[in-house]
């Protein structure tokens, strides 16, 4: 007899800790609305933001006895991840770079701001994989347990 996927996390606590943690948020969201000036909020509040969200996440997941390792990929494939994003970013860069020899029209050979300045870009990329690319992996993977299970498929 085959089982179906059921391990995603559970909440022992029922509603209470994901009640709570939407209601922190809100307060939060809340207080920065009244203390907001109007104009466009600095990338600092935004990287505080997102460390905020991540203490909360790792806050519920402690309180619910949940390692917050259980929901991460092996680590044995950070190194492959890696050279592949690598290895993509490297062959982009030849591509443009020979579409702006050949002379492509929007394609310019100048000087890069990232190699100038690329505390920023790295932030900007660290943010963008911390606070979009790993939810978004997360609630892939969930959805396709979910219909795997919705499917009836079974899984050794």
């Amino acid at each position: 007899m085959s089982t179906l996927v059921s391990d995603s996390p559970v909440f022992n606590s029922g509603s209470l800790v994901p009640a709570v943690t939407y209601l922190l948020i809100i307060a939060v969201l809340s207080g920065f609305a009244l203390v907001s000036t109007g104009e466009s909020p600095s990338p600092v509040l935004g990287m505080a933001w997102g460390v905020f969200l991540i203490v909360v996440g790792l806050t519920a997941l402690t309180v619910e006895s949940i390692s917050p390792r259980a929901l991460l990929p092996p680590l044995r494939s950070v190194g492959p991840v890696l050279a592949a994003l690598v290895s993509l970013w490297a062959l982009y860069n030849l591509v443009v770079y020979g579409l702006a020899l050949i002379g492509v029209s929007g394609f310019d050979i100048a000087a890069s701001r990232v190699l100038v300045h690329p505390l920023p870009y790295l932030a900007a990329l660290g943010s963008s994989f911390l606070f979009t690319a790993i939810p978004e992996e997360l609630a892939l993977l969930k959805s396709y347990r979910s219909n795997i299970c919705l499917a009836g498929i079974a899984v050794r």
